[in-house]
């Protein structure tokens, strides 16, 4: 046992065999797990499955996929371990694996939102446990999104609770390299030491599904080493300088198609994009967002020395001046961001980067500071273009300041990209006309904005306090339900994962006003309305890009995804 390592596989979704969006990227969740547990001791290895299956299957192979979404075949397979197609696929993507030298297998399940992600997790475990007997741990972003929605989900927790091994939900390197250690020291779920380990799932004395209490956020330098880099590096043309800017930063979509598809010659070369964050939670409490829960926890940012240094060390270490920020936003402090910048410029970072931002904790002077330290993109949470819709939502920004701040992006080079909700609670067809009409009038200055449709989130102001909104919160699917718009996605060729189904868990109607079908119906011709000034624009720069031969025709296909 002593000699045994710790194993960490990634669950893959659909999205590797329908078609992945952007620009491949380095898995953030294994890095920051492997980079935690390494520096307390704990060897491992990674697997990341995402670039196997697609190895295995297809876009021709729709209906295999489809069969993971049967679940009584999934939990038949889980309790009796008879399923010949579902041990055949394990069998090949599991080959190669060194089964004999390890002891503890992890299973992260995500960073998607897939039902398949699940199922598959289900299936492999089983697999595992059935001809390598080995101990189980699963976690991940996509399980810790479902215990949020309790008990819709509760299903997926007792079979992998009873029949296949631990659960940690939350952050998981802290709580894993607890239950790791006190395995490996015989304890088991008995003993009061593991059923204190935050974000623990057990069952009590009462026969009760509990969730600790999760643990908090620690910043974290991402460790990959382990992974195959091969599977994630995307062919760049360093210097050609806009284009490269442009495919990196401009757009999510079209333009990574040439990145992952390229070939080394014709001066384009593999590099990496590094994905990295530095700060936590938000301080905020937007009465849509989960972050306005009284109980969530506080903001956690690393220090400016701290993660100056940890991001030379990674650009040092991977050969790659190109980063992806996934920071809840980049300036929740303006001292903080000056101070962050001033550092990259003085260290001669010579790296590019994009992030999260907000429009207050900014102005020109900083904005200009954040481009010469390499700041290409910055991403607003606006969510609505109306004074008094962002009031009654409690965003707290200005929105004339923010058409300044669209303003100084455009002129000093950084891409300004925004995040609109559409059909929350209070928005009339008055505050609609007023949000669709700010961003036609600053569509120049927006290098893109992707529309969301309001979900009805718990632990939110808007779930806790409906009645403050004039409207009544409904359970709108069940979990069968929404497994079968999920297939009907995927057979279709779609990728469920774009659509947030597992979190279409509620709906709301109004106190003596339309009822959940009317809202959602009327919120479906907003988003497309508003999509339609989007599509227009992007169609426009595309084809002046197409003409400087940054991209070919065939690469607006994607278009559809908009």
């Amino acid at each position: 046992m002593k000699n045994k390592k710790f194993c960490l596989i990634q669950i893959p979704s659909e999205a590797p065999v329908i078609g992945m969006v952007g620009a491949k990227l380095l898995p953030l969740s294994l890095g920051i797990i492997a980079g935690y547990l390494r520096s307390h001791d704990i060897p491992l290895d990674m697997v990341d499955l995402s670039p196997r299956i697609s190895k295995i299957y297809g876009k021709g192979d729709i209906d295999k996929l489809a069969r993971f979404y049967e679940k009584d075949s999934v939990y038949d397979y889980v309790i009796n371990g008879r399923n010949d197609m579902y041990e055949s696929i394990a069998k090949d993507i599991l080959k190669g694996v060194a089964w004999d030298d390890y002891d503890i297998i992890g299973i992260s399940i995500g960073p998607s939102l897939s039902f398949l992600q699940i199922f598959f997790a289900m299936i492999l475990g089983a697999y595992i446990r059935k001809y390598f007997n080995k101990t189980l741990i699963f976690g991940g972003f996509n399980l810790t999104t479902y215990v949020n929605y309790q008990p819709t989900y509760n299903e997926f927790f007792w079979y992998l609770h009873c029949y296949l091994g631990y659960i940690i939900a939350g952050p998981g390197e802290e709580s894993l390299a607890k239950l790791i250690q006190g395995l490996r020291a015989g304890w088991t779920l008995k003993d009061d030491e593991i059923r204190l380990i935050n974000g623990l799932c057990y069952v009590n004395e009462n026969k009760d599904l509990v969730f600790n209490k999760f643990s908090p956020r620690k910043i974290v330098m991402p460790d990959f080493d382990g992974l195959i880099t091969k599977d994630y590096v995307n062919y760049i043309k360093k210097e050609a300088y806009e284009e490269t800017m442009v495919a990196l930063y401009r757009y999510p979509f079209a333009f990574t198609n040439k990145l992952t598809k390229h070939q080394s010659g014709d001066g384009y070369e593999p590099y990496l994009i590094i994905p990295y964050i530095f700060n936590y939670n938000c301080p905020y409490n937007c009465s849509f967002c989960t972050e306005s829960d009284p109980e969530a926890p506080k903001p956690v940012i690393g220090t400016i020395p701290q993660v100056v240094d940890e991001i030379k060390q990674l650009k040092d270490k991977y050969q790659s001046p190109y980063f992806y920020f996934i920071n809840n936003a980049i300036n929740l402090s303006k001292k903080y961001v000056r101070s962050f910048c001033e550092a990259l410029i003085d260290e001669q970072m010579g790296i590019y980067w994009s992030d999260c931002a907000r429009f207050d904790n900014t102005d020109r002077e900083l904005l200009e500071l954040m481009y010469r330290a390499g700041c290409r993109k910055l991403v607003f949470g606006m969510e609505s273009g109306s004074a008094d819709m962002v009031r009654l939502i409690n965003k707290k920004i200005d929105l004339s300041y923010a058409e300044k701040v669209l303003e100084w992006c455009s002129q000093i080079g950084i891409w300004a990209e925004l995040e609109v909700i559409i059909g929350m609670p209070g928005e009339t067809q008055e505050y609609f006309e007023e949000s669709y009409q700010y961003i036609k009038r600053n569509l120049k200055n927006i290098s893109f904005f992707t529309t969301n449709h309001y979900i009805p989130m718990p632990g939110s102001i808007m779930y806790r306090y409906p009645e403050k909104y004039n409207i009544l919160i409904n359970k709108e699917k069940d979990l069968d339900e929404i497994l079968k718009q999920d297939r009907a996605l995927l057979a279709r060729g779609e990728n469920p994962g774009n659509y947030n189904n597992t979190m279409r868990v509620y709906s709301y109607s109004e106190i003596s006003g339309r009822d959940g079908n009317a809202i959602f119906q009327e919120t479906e011709k907003r988003i497309q309305r508003i999509r339609k000034l989007l599509l227009g624009k992007v169609m426009n720069e595309m084809l002046y890009y197409v003409n400087k031969g940054y991209l070919g025709l065939n690469d607006l296909k994607d278009l559809k995804d908009l």
